[in-house]
């Protein structure tokens, strides 16, 4: 069975460390949260595809919703989406 994660907190510095892992061991990223640096998220978003991810609050969330593929990824923002990303039952 292929590994799944979920990263919160993806594009700081442990969670950056966290996806170079995942990279390397081919793990599946399924979910993706960050506070407010929605240009690297965009970045992490391409290369790993996850099915959702989630950011501080509703504006960041509108704006990243603009600059992705929203069928590919849903877009979450406050606390309830942080809580969706880490309790996904796929991972």
């Amino acid at each position: 069975m292929a590994k799944r994660i979920s990263i919160l907190g993806s594009t700081g510095s442990i969670g950056v460390q966290t996806l170079d892992v995942a990279r390397n061991l081919n793990i599946e990223v399924l979910g993706l949260t960050a506070n407010s640096n929605i240009g690297l998220l965009e970045k992490q978003i391409a290369e790993y595809k996850p099915e959702i991810v989630a950011v501080g609050n509703d504006r960041l969330a509108e704006e990243l919703r603009g600059r992705i593929d929203s069928a590919e990824t849903k877009v979450f923002s406050g606390m309830e989406g942080l809580v969706r990303v880490a309790v996904m039952e796929a991972v």
